[in-house]
């Protein structure tokens, strides 16, 4: 799967906004994206090239500003926060249709601490919408409220999210083309409690492979420091677990029905 994108950030140093063009491809186990980033610093235009990698046991990151026939290293590792930067970069505006901040909802939704508290069907401009809410979390306290279209094969339209020690988000999700039967993304909108606005804009998905060797570092001229053991048999299971939302679904009423069961016996 691979296809191109170009997301809006407000600025972190000064009035104004970051503007991100890249494209991105899923196969093999890996994730990657590669994107020309073009901000402003006292007053000068300032643009770099950047690449992201992520696998099963490895992520790479490089740099180079625009122009450059060389690339740098700005980062290799294998731990979680090492791959959290590629999901903040650009993770949590991929999988939106199926996670909560880089986490797949089937595997919220299957943990220990997970507890639906409430599911109605609504009317949302014309809308068949299925609301579930829900808390999941053991140290910390997380709570979601989760929208999904059941007119469109009950894609998720949106998502309010906060925390114990967080004032939260809200994650809106626009489709555009059906795909092998499968809507695709067209505009992720992430708000955070100030107003600040983030919008991922998708174009050109499409579900052809994309060669093993254009995830490794030797095909951007590096020797290949982050080389793992690699997986056969693992292409496009990034996109396919939304092939499990309706079971999800059906499996969180349930719980709320049996949690309300629960509830109303001790009243």
């Amino acid at each position: 799967m691979k296809g191109s994108y170009t997301l809006v950030r407000p600025s972190t140093n000064e009035k104004g906004s970051i503007k991100e063009n890249g494209s991105f491809a899923f196969d093999h186990g890996f994730e990657r994206v590669r994107f020309v980033r073009s901000s402003a610093a006292a007053g000068h235009a300032i643009e770099q090239e950047f690449v992201y990698c992520v696998g099963d046991r490895s992520a790479f990151m490089l740099v180079r500003s625009v122009g450059s026939p060389a690339w740098v290293v700005e980062g290799i590792g294998t731990t979680p926060s090492d791959k959290a930067r590629y999901n903040s970069v650009f993770g949590v505006y991929a999988k939106a249709h199926y996670s909560l901040r880089g986490t797949p909802l089937s595997q919220i939704v299957k943990g220990p601490s997970f507890v639906p508290t409430d599911a109605e069907l609504i009317d949302q401009n014309g809308h068949e919408i299925m609301r579930v809410t829900a808390e999941f979390g053991s140290k910390v306290k997380e709570y979601f409220v989760i929208d999904f279209d059941v007119g469109m094969g009950w894609v998720v339209s949106s998502i309010d999210y906060r925390s114990d020690f967080s004032k939260g988000s809200r994650i809106d999700i626009k489709y555009g083309d059906i795909i092998d039967g499968f809507y695709t993304p067209e505009l992720v909108t992430i708000r955070d409690a100030e107003g600040a606005t983030v919008e991922c804009h998708f174009s050109g998905w499409t579900f052809e492979p994309t060669p093993e060797s254009e995830f490794n570092m030797e095909y951007f001229g590096l020797p290949d420091l982050a080389t793992e053991a690699r997986r056969s048999g693992r292409s496009l299971t990034f996109w396919f677990v939304t092939l499990a939302m309706t079971s999800l679904i059906a499996a969180t009423i349930l719980r709320v029905s049996l949690w309300r069961g629960a509830a109303s016996k001790h009243t």
